[in-house]
């Protein structure tokens, strides 16, 4: 079984907001309308930054940067991508 990188953010979030079932989970919902608050969205982000090898920069750690959960796994995706890029530059 090929594990996406949205499988691993989804499997994160459910552990954030203490869900069992991520049906509601679609990557246009709303952070507010999940539940998710500054604590949780932090949560989200320690999370990410320790399962994608990746850091968000302080003026990221703002959840009304993000709309939506395909924003937040967007700028994931894209802290990767820079990631790579970075280390294939050493």
């Amino acid at each position: 079984m090929n594990v996406t990188l949205e499988d691993r953010f989804i499997k994160l979030l459910k552990k954030v907001l203490g869900m069992e079932d991520d049906s509601n989970l679609g990557m246009n919902a709303n952070l507010q309308l999940l539940g998710f608050n500054s604590i949780s969205f932090i949560n989200l982000v320690v999370l990410s930054e320790e399962e994608f090898g990746i850091e968000f920069a302080d003026e990221e750690l703002d959840i009304s940067r993000f709309e939506n959960l395909h924003s937040v796994l967007t700028c994931i995706e894209e802290k990767i991508a820079k990631t790579s890029s970075a280390s294939l530059l050493n």
